[in-house]
């Protein structure tokens, strides 16, 4: 799902769900599910810049072992190039199940399409 306000903000949702068989279990099957979240803010209009926020979830449920899960937490500044390109800076926040240490991790990135 995907809503936009003029060129003022845009959310974006989506949920994703896998069955898959279960090796050598049959009729068992793996179960993998997740959601992505997401809004963008335009704080100005010349030169675009954006505030960005996006949550993701990945769950894992297996018939033979514990279930698992990973969730991310997503925040950063986006501004639109001469010539159409896209730079990204953030930060993520990943959060993992423990014993596992939850991870910070800062980003660059830099989008082309044609």
């Amino acid at each position: 799902m995907t809503a936009s306000y003029r060129d003022l903000g845009r959310f974006y949702f989506e949920y994703a769900i896998r069955d898959e068989d279960a090796f050598g279990s049959p009729g068992l099957s793996n179960k993998i599910d997740g959601t992505v979240t997401e809004a963008e803010i335009t704080l100005l209009s010349h030169p675009r810049i954006g505030l960005l926020g996006r949550y993701d979830t990945l769950r894992y449920r297996d018939v033979f072992g514990p279930n698992a899960g990973i969730n991310r937490f997503t925040w950063g500044l986006t501004a639109v190039l001469p010539g159409g390109s896209l730079l990204i800076v953030n930060h993520e926040y990943w959060m993992f199940p423990a014993p596992q240490s939850d991870v910070d991790v800062v980003g660059a990135r830099w989008v082309v399409t044609y």
